[in-house]
């Protein structure tokens, strides 16, 4: 899991968050803005609608950021991001996720 410096905790930075641009991927939806920060900074919110087991939810969170921690040296770095992620995002390797953060992210930084 990324450390705590690289993660978003508040309420208030996710709702500001949300309030940015949104990408939709095959397992996952983004929600993205700039800001003044000197890292990027990642968030994962989970709906107990998708994901109805606390176990479930626990392996969808750890699988999302399994993912960014492997895309995170290529984010930029005033990027906060926002993944919500959909059902079946459990049962996908890391490496296919991180290959759709890539691409994602391709889209919003051309």
């Amino acid at each position: 899991m990324l450390p705590k410096t690289k993660r978003l905790n508040l309420s208030t930075d996710f709702n500001w968050v949300r309030s940015g641009k949104s990408i939709f991927a095959p397992h996952f939806k983004l929600f993205l803005r700039s800001g003044d920060n000197k890292v990027a900074k990642v968030g994962v919110a989970i709906s107990s609608k998708n994901f109805p087991k606390a176990t479930m939810r626990n392996k969808a969170k750890r699988v999302m950021f399994a993912a960014f921690e492997e895309a995170y040296e290529d984010l930029p770095k005033n990027l906060n991001i926002i993944a919500l992620p959909k059902q079946g995002v459990d049962k996908v390797k890391s490496e296919d996720l991180k290959k759709e953060i890539n691409q994602a992210l391709k889209e919003i930084i051309k």
